[in-house]
């Protein structure tokens, strides 16, 4: 079987990974749409995938359309049959499929819809099965603009992004939406799956707000095309893709992040290690040196400028510098595609490795007293940050 994906910068997409997974051979194909019409003339396809912002531009192309992509108005799914390309729909299926994976209740809720395109099309039809409120929210003038939104306090209960906001690799786009506005919220759902988490998913996080990336909705509309699939099959994917996020490992200084690191890396041969401070050291020098002549502001300057870089990353240990959350877009950097684990060391345990260590050579530790002090004021910072604990 042969599929592909066509969008623009679909290079960033997670489709090519599932489908090969289940044996086909799939194209990621970014296209203009000026290249539109060539493509659909030269077609050596048996299923074409569709994202933004084509859902509605194919419709024109198609022999046969679906009841649901009439009256949803768009296509993410074609299916080449007999010289005929017929135009289904699976994003709403696939979103319906993914609200019972994560055991989402939206009967009696009061929704709000980001964005009022193709994706949004879908999901308010997949919303059709629940008995709830629904409301859209756009730049475009359709549905409730932006800034009446977050003009006064909503009483929305959930809320979905479906929109690129967000999306790599602009993962530090302005937020759409002010969370701050909102009572009762508990659920947010964030159908983008790159990043793992968003912009919107990390605040509301941080709001211990219940979260769910795009990741199981993209299995289960792949799913569609091979309808002999069991659940497990699904479940296998969504943890396929899951695992594919970034170990970071956070804690203090004396706690062992390197040592640990570099335990994981032997029982997870395809992973890569990044160990933020030495990157910072083989490319500026000495650490130690880099306080002493251009201050902490300077090397938290470069320190975020290599996170940004190796926040990027995929499938990797990233070793973190102690300090490294005094810049917040650390934090939210590093937790767009990773798990932030703390090493919670005791202090009489990291009293008990400065002792043991050979090396002392930390710009904000002269002796022990610096290291309580340290633990004192960070404790408690990497417990709010952290997503799991190691002890």
């Amino acid at each position: 079987m042969r599929g592909c994906l066509i969008g623009q910068n679909v290079q960033y997409s997670y489709s090519k990974k599932i489908h090969e997974a289940l044996g086909t051979h799939y194209d990621l194909i970014s296209i203009e749409e000026k290249d539109l019409d060539n493509f659909f003339n030269n077609i050596d396809y048996d299923f074409i995938n569709v994202t933004i912002p084509y859902k509605e531009k194919v419709l024109k192309y198609l022999d046969i359309i679906s009841p649901d992509v009439k009256k949803i108005g768009a296509c993410n799914l074609i299916k080449c049959e007999n010289g005929k390309l017929i135009g289904l729909n699976s994003d709403y299926l696939g979103f319906i499929e993914a609200i019972k994976y994560h055991n989402i209740d939206l009967n009696n809720k009061k929704v709000l819809i980001l964005g009022t395109g193709g994706a949004e099309k879908a999901i308010s039809y997949a919303l059709s099965n629940y008995k709830c409120v629904v409301d859209r929210a756009s730049r475009s003038g359709k549905g409730i603009s932006y800034d009446k939104i977050n003009s006064h306090m909503n009483d929305y209960d959930v809320i979905i992004n479906a929109t690129p906001n967000g999306m790599y690799p602009n993962i530090n786009d302005d937020l759409l939406i002010n969370l701050d506005n909102f009572n009762k919220l508990n659920v947010v759902i964030d159908i983008i799956y790159n990043p793992f988490r968003t912009k919107l998913l990390i605040e509301a996080s941080n709001r211990n707000i219940k979260t769910i990336n795009g990741i199981s909705m993209l299995v289960y509309q792949a799913l569609i095309s091979y309808p002999n699939l069991d659940n497990n099959t699904s479940a296998s994917l969504i943890k396929l893709l899951e695992e594919e996020s970034n170990i970071v490992l956070i804690g203090m200084p004396y706690a062992g992040k390197s040592y640990l690191g570099r335990n994981l890396i032997s029982g997870y041969p395809e992973r890569d290690l990044y160990d933020i401070d030495e990157i910072i050291i083989n490319r500026y020098g000495n650490i130690e040196d880099i306080f002493k002549d251009k201050g902490e502001r300077y090397f938290r300057d470069i320190e975020e400028e290599v996170i940004k870089e190796i926040s990027l990353k995929k499938d990797a240990i990233i070793i973190t510098g102690g300090g490294f959350f005094k810049r917040c877009n650390n934090i939210n950097l590093l937790k767009a595609n990773g798990k932030l684990l703390y090493l919670n060391r005791t202090l009489d345990e990291l009293l008990d490795n400065y002792d043991i260590a050979k090396n002392h050579n930390r710009p904000l530790i002269v002796d022990k007293e610096d290291l309580v002090k340290l633990y004192k004021e960070r404790h408690n910072i990497y417990l709010d940050i952290m997503d799991e604990e190691y002890r």
